[in-house]
């Protein structure tokens, strides 16, 4: 569903680099007339388009501009577990011991706990434990990736 609302813009990009390299019009290469349906995000419905797009494997190609893409995901069950659920445990788990020195279990500790393991069941458990006490998990992860992404793209600009 993302790829067919994005589909508009990334085929606007794909046909400025078709028409900017040369390289796609040289022998070997083919670019097509397709007629395919797009999102308008100003009047939020779909209307049909044509579009001059390469070819590969006898389908249309998109091409993605490399600042859309990256590595790895943003936002993931694993990281999601890494950055907010072992640290919200973390907290929960604190506790001054004897010599009035706090310990703050490791993630290392907490992930050998054997209901602490990486899956989904566990993030979903402990995010609801954290809304029972207030902490919204998901929020704050979104916060944190937002904060990264535009760390990244700050210093690109700089």
């Amino acid at each position: 569903m993302t790829t067919r609302i994005a589909f508009g813009p990334l085929a606007s990009f794909t046909q400025w680099v078709t028409d900017t390299y040369p390289e796609f019009s040289m022998p070997g290469h083919r670019v097509s007339l397709f007629r395919r349906q797009v999102w308008d995000p100003s009047v939020g419905q779909w209307f049909e388009k044509e579009m001059m797009l390469p070819v590969a494997g006898g389908n249309p190609l998109l091409l993605v501009p490399n600042e859309w893409v990256r590595s790895g995901l943003l936002m993931s069950a694993k990281r999601f577990y890494k950055t907010k659920v072992l640290v919200f445990v973390q907290q929960t788990k604190a506790a001054y011991l004897p010599d009035r020195k706090l310990h703050i279990p490791t993630k290392k500790e907490l992930r050998a706990y054997p209901n602490l393991h990486g899956t989904h069941k566990t993030n979903i458990r402990v995010t609801l434990q954290a809304l029972d006490a207030g902490d919204d998990l998901v929020s704050n992860f979104q916060d944190h990736v937002n904060k990264k992404w535009n760390m990244r793209h700050s210093s690109k600009a700089a």
